[in-house]
């Protein structure tokens, strides 16, 4: 593996560590694929009570936050350690600036906040983002879930952590949409049903 992969996800999991010891719940994590936080293939993040929305809630986006929606399919870990159900994500990330991978991986995958539908035992077959009514983006759910799940596990081993019963993973975008304060935007994963969260305004 990467030796920045596994540099940059130790200094994440400080990061992760202040977090919870000042009183936030692990949920799961998260998994990055795109350009910014590419090391090694696929980078991982946390999640955590801290910045899970519930469903309908709005996200105060800063002042300088280049926000983008992506819907994506959250898989519940199992007591064998596999898929023991899904669930329909929407995940909000912060795009600003020009940041290495490294310093992207650091700082959560650029992740901002998470919303999840309830878990159930559909097969994920299409996902879609909506805003403000209208279909930004459409495409197929990956067919590789279960590979991801295991590449989540390999980065985890590699820095001491590893996935438990209960744990949900957020496997990474289907699609995505860059969203601004004032829309409302909804994912969508067939079979799974939706999520909807609201853009608020600018923070001054």
């Amino acid at each position: 593996m990467d030796s920045r992969l596994v540099r940059a996800t130790v200094r994440q999991h400080d990061h992760r560590q202040h977090s919870l010891a000042n009183g936030a719940q692990h949920v799961g994590w998260t998994v990055g694929a795109g350009q910014r936080e590419r090391l090694d293939g696929m980078s991982v993040g946390y999640l955590t009570s801290e910045t899970q929305l519930r469903l309908g809630g709005v996200y105060p986006a800063g002042p300088r936050e280049q926000l983008y929606a992506g819907a994506e399919v959250a898989v519940l870990i199992g007591a064998d350690g596999r898929a023991a159900g899904y669930a329909c994500a929407l995940e909000l990330s912060d795009r600003t600036g020009e940041d290495s991978p490294e310093v992207v991986v650091t700082r959560n995958l650029s992740h901002r906040a998470f919303a999840l539908g309830p878990v159930g035992g559909g097969t994920p077959r299409t996902g879609r983002l909506v805003v403000d009514g209208q279909v930004r983006a459409e495409a197929p759910v990956p067919a590789d879930l279960e590979e991801r799940i295991e590449r989540v596990r390999t980065v985890l081993r590699a820095v001491g952590a590893d996935l438990a019963a209960a744990d949900l993973v957020i496997t990474g975008s289907i699609v995505q949409t860059r969203v601004v304060p004032g829309e409302q935007v909804r994912a969508e994963v067939d079979d799974l049903g939706s999520v909807t969260l609201s853009v608020g305004s600018v923070l001054p």
